[in-house]
């Protein structure tokens, strides 16, 4: 397939209402999409990247001059003479010395060209993977409420699930752990409940982490900071609940 040309498009998306994680209110969710256009039809990638991301994550600030300037110009110079590489060089090509943010659009550019050479070819995502279920089982996300009052958690909590939501997962931070989760434990007692703690915890508070055990959560997500993995690890073996890592993943 030829190369025409890769369009970048920034998306001011408004959330519902707002999301309240530890430490931070999320309100919207600006994102940039890559279009990759060839002869053989068009591709969409989806860049991770978020206006207030922490570290180690790249902000939009930091991704948007690396599209155009090193990720993009990189991406049709190793294609050569305006092809369009296969979906599974691309990593190999493109990471190497790859900074976050860089890692972040070379993951969207995949997605793109992945997409491209799938809608080419006239199969699905699903068929390219091995997928042999025909659906997919949804997840809610349940913020912190105004106040830290238990009322408004379990209003959200009891609409996600009467939505169809199989899994929530529960923002929690210091302060605000054991009351929410044996409150929703207690109304809804069959739930998979995930604990997501955005790092917000101090390895001192690993005790008390411990005994989340007594919810039955799926996993206990980034409790610690993410160089911490010491910290994870030695929580890990002391909990039944298995650790989730996420800004940990550099």
């Amino acid at each position: 397939m030829r190369v025409d040309g890769v369009e970048v498009v920034v998306a001011e998306l408004e959330l519902r209402r707002p999301v309240r994680s530890a430490g931070l209110v999320h309100s919207d969710k600006t994102t940039v999409f890559l279009r990759v256009v060839t002869d053989r039809g068009s591709g969409w990638g989806e860049c991770a990247a978020s206006a207030d991301a922490r570290d180690p994550d790249p902000t939009l600030d930091e991704v948007e001059p690396l599209l155009v300037d090193r990720v993009l110009g990189r991406f049709l110079a190793r294609g050569g003479s305006g092809t369009l590489p296969a979906p599974s060089t691309l990593a190999r090509d493109l990471l190497e010395g790859a900074s976050a943010g860089e890692r972040a659009v070379v993951a969207a550019l995949e997605m793109a060209v992945f997409d491209v050479v799938l809608r080419a070819e006239g199969f699905s995502l699903a068929a390219a993977l091995g997928a042999v279920r025909r659906e997919v089982e949804s997840g809610a996300l349940v913020g912190i409420p105004d106040e830290r009052e238990t009322g408004p958690l379990l209003e959200a909590a009891e609409a996600a699930v009467g939505a169809g939501a199989r899994r929530l997962r529960v923002k929690i931070e210091p302060g605000w752990d054991h009351r929410p989760l044996g409150a929703l434990r207690a109304a809804l007692p069959e739930a998979v409940l995930l604990a997501d703690a955005n790092g917000a915890f101090a390895p001192a508070a690993a005790p008390g982490l411990r005994s989340l055990d007594d919810y039955g959560l799926a996993c206990l997500e980034q409790p610690f900071g993410p160089h911490d993995l010491a910290a994870h690890r030695a929580l890990g073996d002391a909990m039944d609940t298995p650790i989730g890592l996420d800004e940990s993943l550099w």
